[in-house]
Order: C-alpha cells, then structure tokens, then sequence
C-alpha cells in the first residue's frame, strides 16, 4: 500500500527502526530500504484473533514502542486494545478508541453528531428496510446518493440512482443503509493527525483523479494529491475531533458547495492524504508526540501507475487543467534513494490478478479482503 510506504519512510528517516507488516504474501514495503524487518501476520478480517497474536509477538521480539495502523485493521487493533495494552506496556497504539471509530465510520450516526454540533452536513436518512428506503427518497428534494452506513473504496455507492438501481438495494438492520442529499461540488478531502482531540496537522487535497469501478462517476481512490486551502475544514476537525477527544489519523470529504464545504464522511484512518507530508521531517515528530516550532506544509504528489492507468482508460480527460501538474510531480511509490518497491508493487497486483481468477472474483475484492473489518 502507498500510504504504509509512506509512512515507512517518514519514520525511518527520522531515525526510528521501522517493522512493516501485511496480511499479503508480496508487498512494495518488502522491497523498501525503509523498513529494517518485514513481517506477514493473519488477516485482521479473516482472523482477528491470530492477527493481534502475530502483533504481541512480533511487538514484544522487537520492542516496539509505537503501533500505526493504517487502514481498516485498525478497528481490530481497538477492538483489543485492552488485549494490546496488557501485553504491550508502554507500547502507543496511535488508534481512536473502539466507540470513537464506531461514530466516524458509521455514515448516519457521524452525520447525526456533526448535527449536533451545527457542522454543516447535507440532509442524510438513515434506512433499514425496504420501506424506509422508499420513503426516503421521496423525503429529500433533489438528487440524491444513496449508501451502505459502512463502506469503503465508493464501494456500492449510488449517484443519482435509476429506479433499477433502487430496487437492487436491500437494506435491513443488520445491513442498513442510508439515503443523502446529493451536493453538486467539488470533492474536497482534508487528512490530518490528533493527539487528544487537538489537530496536530490538517490539509485539504482536490480529489479529481481517481480510480476504481466507478471513476467515471468520481467515486474511487484519488491517485493525486494537490495540496488546496479550503477555508471552514480546519474549524470542523478541530470542532469535531475535540468534542470525542480524538487521538489518531483522520480523513474527511467534503463537497464544495454553493454554501461552503459540507462533510459527508469521515474515515477515521490514515489515507493517502499521508502522501502529502512525506518529505516533512517534522511530520515524523509528531506522529512520535514531539513538539515542533511549526506545523508542516503540504507539497504535491501522485501515484503515477494509478493515474497512467486512468488516463488510458479514458477516465482522465487529457484536456483537465489539473493533469499536468500531477504528471510532472513527486510520485508516491518511486523514490531515487528507495527505487525497489515500484517493483514490489507490480509483483504484488499480478499476485492480486492471478488470486482474483482463481477465486474468480473482482481484483478489487481480493484486494480489499483483509480490509472488510469494521469497528463494532
């Protein structure tokens, strides 16, 4: 992953001894000169409990001070942080605690606190059945999007939804749904740091590029990042994060509205947002908890195979305004003094490719298997 490999070399470069691990047999991370020792444990989704063993061991062997999550795995690594703490003393778990991470990720209840905060969120209904997702629909005037409370990766997300699509949909408490006011804009997405419900970093991002099944209709992973100063989403972290008293990553999308930027999800998670700081050394330091006289500034960067793959596709238009200036930036996976993890990041899609047709499923499931956790 991109981001890990990100944060890999942030850390190391700051001086601390880096152990990089993943539940995938092949990873750019086991080709980085980043990373002092590689390490492959069980899938936090497929096997959480096995996965937090292979955390205790390879912690105590090594001793490890600070654990990031980067992804979904970290819902896991909450869930038995009490497990962690006793085994690991003194060890950091720079995670959100479990009840923290259920409120952001869940797409009805984090609207529903941002309400009660006066942050400005669109109109969102939460569904759980059939019924209720009728009735919502014709609740909010105007265009609508309709979603999973938790997905991942615009996976199974509807713009606009034709009433074929709606009647694809099938909400149900164990599976709930809900239906949002759809915001025309540009999609904004900010990704930052807390410690104790206080913004240590903030940046906002455009978010134009992207990949995926649904690129075509803006839904996907960015794979450019473009620094941008939108005014209001520092206010809202800070309001936001310092009302749960947050500590870790975060990631929020907002729609560039006619009324200002409005949230419409959060992922509290690291995102590629991370790519942002990767040459920031002080960036390390708070992420270890130092001080430091200024917050870091953003710079550019893209993830040129991603973006290649899109342009070739068509999904990229040629004449975008955007395009050159994330073609002829930093990017994300290549870097001279740690060039190796281009190649472990082909080896690790053919491998990705080769498990799909097996298993005769989407690469894009297969990839993301490991990720399916959520925080309850």
């Amino acid at each position: 992953m991109p981001a890990s490999l990100a944060m890999c070399r942030l850390l190391k470069r700051h001086g601390a001894s880096v152990i990089g691990t993943d539940s995938l047999a092949v990873t750019p991370l086991m080709f980085s000169n980043c990373v002092d020792v590689n390490a492959t444990t069980a899938s936090p989704a497929l096997r959480p409990d096995q996965f937090i063993n292979d955390l205790i061991t390879l912690a105590k062997k090594h001793d490890v001070t600070h654990i990031y999550p980067m992804y979904e795995e970290g819902f896991v690594v909450s869930k038995f942080r009490q497990k962690l703490e006793q085994e690991l003393k003194g060890t950091e778990l720079f995670i959100g605690k479990l009840e923290q991470l259920a409120l952001l990720d869940d797409k009805f209840n984090f609207i529903e606190h941002c309400e009660k905060l006066d942050l400005p969120v669109p109109k969102t209904i939460f569904v759980a059945s059939t019924d209720a997702l009728n009735a919502a629909v014709k609740t909010i005037d105007g265009e609508i999007v309709v979603k999973p409370v938790f997905s991942r990766f615009a996976n199974n997300i509807y713009l606009r939804p034709s009433p074929e699509e709606l009647a694809t949909i099938q909400p149900c408490e164990e599976n709930p749904w809900v239906v949002q006011e759809l915001i025309s804009g540009d999609v904004i997405s900010s990704y930052g740091i807390c410690h104790q419900g206080v913004v240590k970093v903030h940046a906002d991002y455009n978010n134009e590029f992207v990949t995926g099944a649904k690129s075509k209709q803006g839904l996907g992973a960015s794979s450019s990042f473009q620094p941008r100063q939108l005014q209001g989403t520092r206010e809202f972290a800070n309001k936001l994060f310092g009302s749960i008293n947050y500590t870790g990553q975060y990631g929020l999308d907002f729609i560039l509205g006619p009324n200002g930027p409005a949230c419409i999800e959060c992922n509290p998670r690291s995102t590629s947002g991370v790519h942002l700081y990767e040459k920031c050394p002080d960036f390390a330091k708070i992420l270890l908890g130092c001080d430091v006289e200024r917050e870091p500034r953003p710079s550019g960067a893209s993830n040129h195979l991603q973006l290649f793959r899109s342009i070739a596709s068509g999904e990229t238009k040629i004449n975008n305004p955007r395009l050159r200036q994330s073609i002829f930036c930093r990017d994300v996976i290549f870097d001279l003094y740690d060039p190796k993890p281009v190649r472990g990041f082909r080896k690790m899609m053919d491998q990705i490719k080769t498990m799909a047709e097996e298993q005769n499923k989407p690469a894009a499931d297969v990839f993301f298997e490991d990720l399916a956790c959520e925080p309850r």
